[in-house]
Protein backbone atom coordinates (compact mmCIF):
# COMPACT_ATOMS: atom_id res chain seq x y z
CA UNK A 1 0.00 0.00 0.00
CA UNK A 2 2.42 2.32 0.88
CA UNK A 3 4.53 1.66 -2.57
CA UNK A 4 1.43 2.24 -4.29
CA UNK A 5 0.57 5.50 -2.71
CA UNK A 6 4.54 6.67 -3.37
CA UNK A 7 3.96 5.66 -7.07
CA UNK A 8 0.83 7.17 -7.15
CA UNK A 9 2.36 10.57 -5.73
CA UNK A 10 5.60 10.21 -8.29
CA UNK A 11 3.37 9.45 -11.49
CA UNK A 12 0.93 12.91 -10.39
CA UNK A 13 4.14 14.82 -10.02
CA UNK A 14 5.01 13.02 -13.82
CA UNK A 15 1.46 14.08 -15.23
CA UNK A 16 1.90 17.82 -13.94
CA UNK A 17 5.22 18.22 -15.15
CA UNK A 18 4.29 16.96 -18.57
CA UNK A 19 1.12 18.86 -18.58
CA UNK A 20 3.10 21.92 -17.94
CA UNK A 21 5.54 21.10 -20.70
CA UNK A 22 2.77 20.80 -22.99
CA UNK A 23 0.99 23.52 -21.90
CA UNK A 24 4.31 25.67 -22.56
CA UNK A 25 4.72 23.82 -26.04
CA UNK A 26 1.57 24.82 -27.71
CA UNK A 27 2.49 28.56 -27.10
CA UNK A 28 5.50 27.63 -29.72
CA UNK A 29 4.60 27.09 -33.66
CA UNK A 30 6.47 26.01 -36.41
CA UNK A 31 6.62 28.20 -39.55
CA UNK A 32 7.52 28.43 -42.78
CA UNK A 33 8.64 31.71 -43.86
CA UNK A 34 8.61 31.72 -48.00
CA UNK A 35 10.89 34.00 -50.33
CA UNK A 36 11.53 34.25 -54.44
CA UNK A 37 13.76 35.92 -56.38
CA UNK A 38 13.23 35.92 -59.77
CA UNK A 39 16.57 36.78 -61.67
CA UNK A 40 16.42 40.52 -63.89
CA UNK A 41 14.87 40.00 -67.61
CA UNK A 42 17.72 40.22 -70.10
CA UNK A 43 20.79 37.70 -69.28
CA UNK A 44 22.88 36.02 -71.81
CA UNK A 45 22.36 32.13 -72.47
CA UNK A 46 24.29 30.43 -69.33
CA UNK A 47 25.35 33.84 -67.26
CA UNK A 48 25.34 32.97 -63.54
CA UNK A 49 22.42 34.74 -61.30
CA UNK A 50 23.24 34.71 -57.54
CA UNK A 51 20.19 35.76 -55.45
CA UNK A 52 22.08 37.38 -52.79
CA UNK A 53 22.84 40.29 -54.83
CA UNK A 54 20.40 40.24 -57.91
CA UNK A 55 16.92 39.88 -58.78
CA UNK A 56 13.76 40.52 -56.34
CA UNK A 57 12.21 40.90 -54.81
CA UNK A 58 13.98 38.66 -52.15
CA UNK A 59 17.85 38.41 -51.83
CA UNK A 60 19.16 35.87 -50.14
CA UNK A 61 22.57 33.19 -49.70
CA UNK A 62 22.98 29.99 -48.81
CA UNK A 63 25.24 28.51 -45.20
CA UNK A 64 28.68 26.88 -45.92
CA UNK A 65 28.92 25.89 -42.40
CA UNK A 66 25.54 24.22 -41.82
CA UNK A 67 25.26 20.69 -40.52
CA UNK A 68 24.61 19.32 -43.71
CA UNK A 69 27.53 20.90 -45.65
CA UNK A 70 29.58 18.37 -47.46
CA UNK A 71 27.60 15.55 -46.61
CA UNK A 72 26.09 13.20 -49.08
CA UNK A 73 21.92 12.09 -49.23
CA UNK A 74 20.55 9.07 -50.09
CA UNK A 75 17.89 9.93 -52.90
CA UNK A 76 15.39 7.58 -53.25
CA UNK A 77 12.32 7.53 -55.27
CA UNK A 78 11.73 7.91 -59.25
CA UNK A 79 14.98 7.29 -61.29
CA UNK A 80 13.74 9.45 -64.60
CA UNK A 81 12.79 12.87 -64.89
CA UNK A 82 9.90 14.07 -66.30
CA UNK A 83 9.53 13.33 -70.31
CA UNK A 84 13.25 13.10 -70.72
CA UNK A 85 12.99 9.61 -69.00
CA UNK A 86 15.39 7.72 -70.92
CA UNK A 87 18.40 10.48 -70.91
CA UNK A 88 18.01 12.31 -67.70
CA UNK A 89 17.79 10.33 -64.56
CA UNK A 90 16.67 12.18 -61.60
CA UNK A 91 18.46 13.29 -59.36
CA UNK A 92 20.54 14.68 -62.15
CA UNK A 93 17.26 15.67 -64.30
CA UNK A 94 18.34 17.26 -67.80
CA UNK A 95 22.05 17.00 -67.15
CA UNK A 96 22.32 18.29 -63.15
CA UNK A 97 24.73 18.10 -61.46
CA UNK A 98 22.42 16.12 -58.50
CA UNK A 99 23.40 15.07 -54.97
CA UNK A 100 26.30 17.13 -54.60
CA UNK A 101 24.58 20.42 -55.53
CA UNK A 102 22.64 19.82 -52.50
CA UNK A 103 25.13 20.95 -49.77
CA UNK A 104 28.05 22.87 -51.65
CA UNK A 105 26.54 26.23 -49.62
CA UNK A 106 26.00 27.85 -53.33
CA UNK A 107 22.61 28.47 -54.74
CA UNK A 108 23.77 29.75 -58.61
CA UNK A 109 21.25 29.77 -61.24
CA UNK A 110 21.92 30.47 -65.14
CA UNK A 111 19.70 32.05 -67.42
CA UNK A 112 18.35 29.51 -70.30
CA UNK A 113 19.79 29.27 -74.25
CA UNK A 114 22.68 28.40 -76.68
CA UNK A 115 25.02 28.22 -73.70
CA UNK A 116 27.86 25.97 -75.39
CA UNK A 117 27.05 28.29 -78.75
CA UNK A 118 27.18 26.00 -81.24
CA UNK A 119 23.84 27.18 -82.60
CA UNK A 120 21.84 23.90 -80.95
CA UNK A 121 19.31 24.54 -78.38
CA UNK A 122 16.87 21.91 -78.91
CA UNK A 123 17.33 19.63 -75.17
CA UNK A 124 21.40 20.08 -75.90
CA UNK A 125 23.07 18.71 -73.35
CA UNK A 126 25.89 20.48 -73.54
CA UNK A 127 23.89 23.30 -72.74
CA UNK A 128 22.17 21.69 -69.72
CA UNK A 129 25.14 21.06 -68.58
CA UNK A 130 26.18 24.54 -67.66
CA UNK A 131 22.61 25.83 -67.08
CA UNK A 132 21.99 23.36 -64.64
CA UNK A 133 24.95 22.82 -62.89
CA UNK A 134 23.73 24.68 -59.51
CA UNK A 135 20.72 21.82 -59.50
CA UNK A 136 20.01 18.30 -58.25
CA UNK A 137 16.44 16.89 -59.33
CA UNK A 138 13.65 15.79 -57.14
CA UNK A 139 11.27 14.14 -58.86
CA UNK A 140 7.19 13.87 -57.38
CA UNK A 141 7.40 11.24 -54.51
CA UNK A 142 10.91 10.92 -54.40
CA UNK A 143 12.72 11.74 -50.94
CA UNK A 144 16.36 12.99 -49.90
CA UNK A 145 17.70 11.60 -46.75
CA UNK A 146 20.57 12.64 -44.55
CA UNK A 147 22.38 10.99 -41.99
CA UNK A 148 23.78 13.90 -39.38
CA UNK A 149 26.29 11.25 -37.73
CA UNK A 150 24.97 12.13 -34.22
CA UNK A 151 21.99 13.25 -32.85
CA UNK A 152 21.22 17.46 -33.14
CA UNK A 153 18.81 19.66 -31.45
CA UNK A 154 17.83 20.92 -35.23
CA UNK A 155 16.46 25.16 -34.47
CA UNK A 156 16.32 26.15 -38.45
CA UNK A 157 15.99 24.55 -41.69
CA UNK A 158 16.09 26.34 -45.39
CA UNK A 159 15.63 25.03 -48.28
CA UNK A 160 16.35 26.47 -51.41
CA UNK A 161 14.40 25.02 -54.79
CA UNK A 162 14.62 26.66 -58.74
CA UNK A 163 15.57 26.04 -62.34
CA UNK A 164 16.54 28.67 -65.31
CA UNK A 165 12.78 29.17 -65.48
CA UNK A 166 9.48 28.80 -63.72
CA UNK A 167 8.48 25.22 -65.24
CA UNK A 168 10.38 23.13 -62.69
CA UNK A 169 11.49 25.58 -59.76
CA UNK A 170 9.21 24.50 -57.14
CA UNK A 171 7.38 21.46 -55.05
CA UNK A 172 4.86 20.97 -52.15
CA UNK A 173 7.07 18.94 -49.57
CA UNK A 174 7.40 17.33 -46.11
CA UNK A 175 10.05 17.55 -44.14
CA UNK A 176 10.49 14.99 -41.32
CA UNK A 177 13.45 13.66 -38.81
CA UNK A 178 14.10 10.60 -37.23
CA UNK A 179 16.49 9.26 -34.47
CA UNK A 180 17.34 6.11 -35.43
CA UNK A 181 16.57 6.21 -39.45
CA UNK A 182 13.53 3.84 -39.28
CA UNK A 183 10.67 6.12 -37.62
CA UNK A 184 10.18 9.47 -38.89
CA UNK A 185 8.11 12.40 -37.12
CA UNK A 186 6.88 15.15 -39.38
CA UNK A 187 8.37 18.25 -38.70
CA UNK A 188 6.02 20.31 -40.92
CA UNK A 189 4.46 20.08 -44.68
CA UNK A 190 4.67 22.70 -47.07
CA UNK A 191 2.33 23.88 -50.25
CA UNK A 192 4.55 25.39 -53.19
CA UNK A 193 4.34 28.92 -53.96
CA UNK A 194 2.24 30.47 -56.76
CA UNK A 195 4.10 30.07 -60.07
CA UNK A 196 5.69 33.10 -61.17
CA UNK A 197 8.78 34.14 -62.85
CA UNK A 198 8.28 33.12 -66.50
CA UNK A 199 11.37 32.25 -68.83
CA UNK A 200 14.20 33.96 -66.34
CA UNK A 201 15.77 31.51 -63.44
CA UNK A 202 13.91 31.41 -60.37
CA UNK A 203 14.74 30.89 -56.76
CA UNK A 204 12.28 29.65 -53.72
CA UNK A 205 13.56 29.58 -49.60
CA UNK A 206 11.16 28.13 -47.18
CA UNK A 207 13.03 28.82 -43.67
CA UNK A 208 11.53 26.66 -41.36
CA UNK A 209 11.35 27.53 -38.10
CA UNK A 210 10.28 27.91 -34.57
CA UNK A 211 8.27 31.05 -33.62
CA UNK A 212 9.42 31.13 -30.06
CA UNK A 213 12.95 30.22 -31.02
CA UNK A 214 12.74 26.71 -29.75
CA UNK A 215 13.81 23.51 -31.28
CA UNK A 216 12.00 22.19 -34.66
CA UNK A 217 13.10 18.86 -33.92
CA UNK A 218 14.50 17.93 -30.77
CA UNK A 219 16.48 14.72 -31.40
CA UNK A 220 17.65 14.35 -34.66
CA UNK A 221 20.44 12.24 -36.19
CA UNK A 222 18.28 12.30 -40.15
CA UNK A 223 16.53 14.50 -42.14
CA UNK A 224 14.09 13.93 -44.82
CA UNK A 225 12.83 16.13 -47.10
CA UNK A 226 9.94 14.62 -49.69
CA UNK A 227 8.63 16.16 -52.69
CA UNK A 228 4.98 16.07 -52.86
CA UNK A 229 3.93 17.54 -56.19
CA UNK A 230 7.15 18.92 -58.13
CA UNK A 231 6.37 21.46 -60.90
CA UNK A 232 5.69 18.96 -64.20
CA UNK A 233 6.96 16.04 -62.82
CA UNK A 234 10.82 16.78 -61.08
CA UNK A 235 11.91 20.51 -59.49
CA UNK A 236 15.24 21.67 -59.13
CA UNK A 237 16.74 21.56 -55.64
CA UNK A 238 19.85 23.99 -55.45
CA UNK A 239 20.46 23.68 -51.46
CA UNK A 240 18.85 22.34 -47.99
CA UNK A 241 20.81 23.52 -44.97
CA UNK A 242 20.13 22.59 -41.69
CA UNK A 243 21.79 24.41 -38.11
CA UNK A 244 21.42 23.36 -34.53
CA UNK A 245 23.68 22.39 -31.10
CA UNK A 246 24.08 18.84 -29.57
CA UNK A 247 21.80 18.13 -27.28
CA UNK A 248 22.76 18.26 -23.79
CA UNK A 249 21.08 15.53 -21.55
CA UNK A 250 21.96 13.82 -18.78
CA UNK A 251 23.71 9.48 -19.69
CA UNK A 252 20.68 8.54 -17.89
CA UNK A 253 18.36 10.25 -19.42
CA UNK A 254 16.84 6.68 -20.97
CA UNK A 255 14.19 8.28 -22.94
CA UNK A 256 16.01 11.73 -24.13
CA UNK A 257 13.53 13.98 -22.92
CA UNK A 258 15.89 16.04 -21.39
CA UNK A 259 14.78 14.87 -17.67
CA UNK A 260 16.01 12.04 -15.81
CA UNK A 261 12.90 10.11 -14.00
CA UNK A 262 10.91 7.72 -13.71
CA UNK A 263 10.13 7.54 -17.55
CA UNK A 264 13.54 6.48 -17.68
CA UNK A 265 12.93 3.66 -16.31
CA UNK A 266 9.96 2.28 -17.57
CA UNK A 267 12.01 3.28 -20.84
CA UNK A 268 14.69 0.72 -19.84
CA UNK A 269 12.39 -1.79 -18.31
CA UNK A 270 9.79 -2.11 -21.60
CA UNK A 271 13.54 -2.85 -23.36
CA UNK A 272 14.71 -4.92 -20.63
CA UNK A 273 17.15 -8.12 -22.13
CA UNK A 274 16.43 -7.05 -25.68
CA UNK A 275 19.56 -5.59 -27.96
CA UNK A 276 18.08 -1.68 -28.73
CA UNK A 277 17.67 -0.13 -31.82
CA UNK A 278 20.49 1.20 -31.83
CA UNK A 279 23.64 2.04 -29.67
CA UNK A 280 22.46 4.11 -27.02
CA UNK A 281 19.10 3.99 -27.64
CA UNK A 282 16.00 2.51 -26.11
CA UNK A 283 17.44 2.43 -22.19
CA UNK A 284 20.84 1.23 -23.27
CA UNK A 285 22.46 3.88 -21.66
CA UNK A 286 26.07 2.62 -20.98
CA UNK A 287 26.10 1.71 -24.45
CA UNK A 288 26.84 -1.56 -24.62
CA UNK A 289 24.26 -2.52 -27.14
CA UNK A 290 21.80 -4.74 -24.34
CA UNK A 291 19.30 -3.32 -22.30
CA UNK A 292 19.97 -5.11 -18.68
CA UNK A 293 20.57 -4.75 -14.73
CA UNK A 294 23.76 -2.55 -15.18
CA UNK A 295 21.84 -0.15 -17.10
CA UNK A 296 19.07 -0.29 -14.08
CA UNK A 297 22.22 0.31 -11.69
CA UNK A 298 23.50 3.27 -13.66
CA UNK A 299 20.13 4.96 -14.13
CA UNK A 300 19.60 4.50 -10.18
CA UNK A 301 22.96 6.01 -8.96
CA UNK A 302 22.26 9.14 -11.61
CA UNK A 303 18.48 10.00 -10.91
CA UNK A 304 17.87 13.11 -8.05
CA UNK A 305 17.73 11.83 -4.57
CA UNK A 306 14.35 13.65 -4.00
CA UNK A 307 12.88 10.76 -6.59
CA UNK A 308 14.46 8.02 -4.98
CA UNK A 309 13.07 8.99 -1.88
CA UNK A 310 9.46 9.09 -3.24
CA UNK A 311 9.75 5.27 -4.85
CA UNK A 312 11.57 3.98 -1.68
CA UNK A 313 11.24 0.24 -1.89
CA UNK A 314 11.97 0.05 -6.01
CA UNK A 315 15.38 -1.86 -5.89
CA UNK A 316 17.86 -2.10 -8.64
CA UNK A 317 20.01 -5.22 -8.21
CA UNK A 318 23.18 -5.53 -8.99
CA UNK A 319 24.06 -7.89 -12.19
CA UNK A 320 25.78 -10.84 -10.25
CA UNK A 321 22.69 -11.43 -8.97
CA UNK A 322 19.96 -13.43 -10.58
CA UNK A 323 17.37 -13.70 -8.03
CA UNK A 324 17.08 -9.96 -7.69
CA UNK A 325 17.06 -9.89 -11.47
CA UNK A 326 14.24 -11.72 -11.72
CA UNK A 327 12.77 -9.64 -8.67
CA UNK A 328 13.05 -6.76 -10.97
CA UNK A 329 11.84 -7.91 -14.28
CA UNK A 330 8.91 -8.90 -12.09
CA UNK A 331 8.78 -5.41 -10.48
CA UNK A 332 9.30 -3.51 -14.27
CA UNK A 333 5.98 -5.83 -15.42
CA UNK A 334 4.05 -4.42 -12.13
CA UNK A 335 5.00 -0.53 -12.86
CA UNK A 336 4.13 -0.93 -16.36
CA UNK A 337 0.56 -2.39 -15.37
CA UNK A 338 -0.04 0.07 -12.87
CA UNK A 339 1.51 2.85 -15.29
CA UNK A 340 -1.23 1.66 -18.05
CA UNK A 341 -3.97 1.05 -15.86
Amino acid sequence: MRLNRQLCCVLGLVATTVGLLFAEQAQAVIVTNTFRNVAPSGGSPGQAYDPATEGGTDNFSASSVDLLQGLSAVYTGSTTAGALTNDYPSPMGEVSTGVSAWTDGAIIGRYAGDADGDGNTSNDIDDFAIIHDGYGTISTGGSVTYDLGSVYELSQVDIFFGWNDSGRDDTSFTLRSSVDGETYTTITSVSKMENQGGGDPVTNLYNIVDDASGAIAPFARYLQLSSIDADNGYAGLLEIDAFGTAPQFDQADANRDGVVDIDDFYTISDHFLQVPSALGLDGDIVADNFVDATDFRYWKQHVPASLLAQIEGVAVPEPASLTGLGILVVLGYGLRLRRRA
